[in-house]
């Protein structure tokens, strides 16, 4: 269960990585934001809590699509939305 939900999560994060642009990096407003997650994503891992921060990861990847959506202007946000 713990190997498999790992992997996913590495698959995850793999996935946004490759999906983030030089503009999506250079928005400081989200530093806090994915700082705070990433804490609080290592915290539930160290804890031994694997279901909890699952919850997190997914909170995360959430708040970030959200974020892309706000970041990119109308017609490419949603021409961008319907590749994912």
């Amino acid at each position: 269960m713990q190997n498999g939900m790992i992997q996913a999560q590495a698959t995850a994060a793999r996935i946004a990585c490759t999906r983030m642009t030089v503009p999506h990096l250079t928005e400081h407003a989200a530093d806090g934001i994915i700082l705070s997650s990433r804490r609080r994503l290592l915290a539930h891992l160290r804890a031994g809590d694997g279901d909890i921060a699952a919850v997190e990861m997914e909170r995360h990847l959430r708040s970030l699509l959200y974020m892309r959506r706000v970041a990119l202007p109308g017609r490419l946000a949603a021409v961008s939305e319907a590749a994912i």
